[in-house]
């Protein structure tokens, strides 16, 4: 759903068969078909909102934000460094 929500349906070509997170993701996006992108991003809040229902108070007046648990998305490795 995140994907589908910022990206839109998938357009991009599997990736091979040894990235298995890859292919995992990939699959899942694909299965989406052609929601349209407002749709995922509702139905991401949604899930999220049940998963984590604290988030909703962990917005940027309380010094949160959009906080992601360790190793879930984020352009850097930070979350692996030791």
């Amino acid at each position: 759903l995140f994907k589908q929500g910022g990206s839109g349906p998938c357009t991009t070509s599997r990736p091979g068969m040894l990235d298995f997170v890859g292919v995992a993701k990939w699959d899942s996006w694909k299965k989406l078909g052609e929601m349209p992108a407002d749709e995922a991003q509702q139905l991401y809040i949604a899930l999220v909102t049940r998963l984590y229902p604290e988030w909703e108070d962990s917005g940027p007046e309380q010094g949160g934000g959009a906080a992601r648990p360790a190793g879930q998305g984020g352009d850097s490795d930070s979350d692996f460094e030791s």
